[in-house]
């Protein structure tokens, strides 16, 4: 009886310390997650084709780092709206996003871009390349994007003899 007894404890002793080893909940990016990241990628390129340059904002974080090819990094939502209203106007803006993966809270997206600059009196200047970004889930539950870094495939055009 004794031995029943603690061959019994040991079970309950065994299955509770099983239990607290099982594996946690996934936390992976849910449908709805995704489907945020696509419609924010046509959206901001809708606002690049129309000129309106401000409803990019409002994917962005206040403390956005963008990290453009040749140059330093530039902080804040304001500042990259600057930026990204100094380029002479923009069409064809397309980003295709290949990769999407994360957490509950924070995700990255691996992608390229295509684009024509239009400068005035210019002719156009055809682009395309890569990127990769970080967002971040907000309190309320949007997602805006926090880091982003992007070069052009192109190659740098040869100097003129």
């Amino acid at each position: 009886m004794q031995r029943r007894s603690l061959i019994t404890v040991w079970a309950v002793v065994g299955m509770a310390a099983l239990s607290g080893c099982a594996a946690p909940a996934p936390r992976g990016l849910t449908d709805a997650d995704r489907a945020a990241f696509a419609a924010g990628a046509d959206s901001m390129a809708a606002a690049a084709n129309s000129g309106n340059i401000d409803a990019w904002g409002t994917y962005l974080t206040s403390s956005v780092e963008q990290l453009p090819p040749n140059g330093d990094a530039v902080v804040g939502r304001e500042a990259v709206l600057a930026v990204l209203k100094s380029f002479p106007p923009m069409s064809g803006v397309r980003f295709i996003q290949d990769e999407v993966d994360g957490s509950a809270d924070i995700a990255y997206i691996k992608g390229r871009y295509e684009m024509t600059l239009n400068p005035p009196g210019a002719p156009p200047i055809v682009d395309r390349g890569k990127y990769l970004e970080i967002w971040r889930k907000q309190p309320d539950g949007r997602w805006l994007l926090d880091r982003d870094m992007y070069s052009s495939s192109l190659p740098l055009p040869q100097p003129t003899p």
